[in-house]
């Protein structure tokens, strides 16, 4: 069974998702506003520090915790990225919540919706299992939207598979594993690789990156040892990136001694910035070899298993998106690790359903080069064993 579904007799499952209101003030707070939008007057600017460091940790210091909506909103926050991911800055702001009380009626009328939707889906849902003997088909219903323009509801219905007796005469028939979602593997992901499935920014990940140079050997600056110690230049102070000696430049902290009453700025050279940054066994590797390790090697491997990951998700997307109501997987293995990516592609109520018989030997596979489709569901599926 899967996430988002259970089972009883003739089971009717309403997995509803239904968003709470935020503020029900009688009178809009904020006339002119819409609602999701920024409230005026109520901002926050923070500035992070230029090592990396815990959002938490940026927004606590900057004061930000401190940071307060007016009722009828809520607090959100809009971050800027560096290059590796890391936070640069924060604006903190409040978005605009207020919803309009609903009447009894509207409320009613939602239930009712409800209601009506998760009925039709059952239905479905029966008429599919009683044409398919021995297996289940979950169906979806909604979103369903209340008057109020925030509320949503939304779920599917599993009934009770049927033994499998014979069925019903007539009917069209595909076989429930005539699609094989093939594994996908390191040969799949080479670099003059023409895939379909992959996307720009995957296929790039497999191009062999450049090494880094050798960081060059410190010299001078503080007797303070940082994070980085013996490959960082910690200097006094307080200094940007280009106020670093050159060389050690790639990444600069700014390091606070309350005992001395003073600041240093700890100096970071590229290599080593690459593996600390890495962290675990990069950084350990890159220490235990005095700094000769270059880390571009782990950063080209996390590539190629994401990329593996994604060329298996889309095999698994297109098999399912060729057998509705049947979950389909693919396997993935290289680069010292493995896994595997499923989908699901619901069948939408009222539409044609075919009748699923046992397993051909004239399967068709689902190759790591198919186009997969354009979006599919992996975790509400469910299918009964005969």
């Amino acid at each position: 069974m899967k996430k988002g579904f259970a089972l009883a007799a003739t089971l009717t499952l309403v997995a509803s998702l239904i968003t709470a209101m935020p503020s029900l003030a009688e009178e809009d707070p904020f006339p002119g506003v819409a609602r999701g939008e920024a409230v005026p007057g109520y901002s926050m600017a923070i500035t992070c520090s230029d090592v990396p460091e815990v959002p938490d940790n940026c927004i606590r210091r900057g004061g930000g915790h401190l940071f307060i909506c007016p009722s009828g909103s809520a607090n959100d926050l809009t971050a800027t990225l560096r290059e590796d991911g890391s936070w640069a800055s924060v604006l903190l702001w409040c978005r605009k919540s207020w919803v309009r009380p609903s009447t009894p009626e509207e409320d009613r009328d939602f239930q009712q919706r409800i209601a009506d939707a998760t009925k039709r889906a059952e239905e479905e849902s029966k008429a599919w299992n009683a044409a398919n003997p021995g297996r289940q088909k979950c169906v979806s219903w909604g979103p369903i939207v209340h008057a109020n323009g925030v509320s949503e509801a939304s779920g599917g219905v599993c009934a009770n598979p049927v033994s499998a007796d014979t069925a019903p005469s007539g009917s069209p028939s595909v076989a429930a594993d005539s699609v094989v979602a093939a594994p996908v593997g390191e040969a799949d992901i080479s670099s003059n690789s023409s895939s379909p499935t992959a996307s720009s920014s995957a296929s790039s990940s497999t191009s062999v990156l450049n090494p880094l140079p050798l960081d060059p050997t410190p010299v001078g600056g503080s007797d303070y040892k940082g994070s980085g110690f013996p490959f960082t230049v910690v200097v006094e102070g307080q200094v940007g990136r280009l106020g670093c000696p050159q060389g050690f430049q790639a990444a600069n902290g700014l390091i606070a001694y309350v005992g001395l009453g003073k600041t240093f700025t700890e100096c970071w050279p590229e290599r080593a910035w690459a593996a600390y940054r890495l962290g675990g066994e990069a950084w350990d590797l890159y220490k235990a070899t005095g700094g000769s390790y270059d880390p571009t090697v782990e950063i080209d491997r996390r590539n190629k298993v994401a990329l593996l990951k994604s060329r298996a998700k889309a095999v698994a997307e297109t098999a399912a998106a060729q057998t509705p109501g049947i979950e389909r997987c693919s396997s993935w293995s290289g680069f010292g690790e493995s896994g595997r990516e499923c989908a699901y592609a619901f069948i939408q109520p009222g539409s044609a359903s075919p009748v699923v018989t046992p397993p051909s030997s004239s399967s068709q596979t689902v190759s790591p080069v198919a186009q997969a489709p354009a979006s599919t569901s992996s975790d509400t599926s469910q299918v009964a064993g005969p």
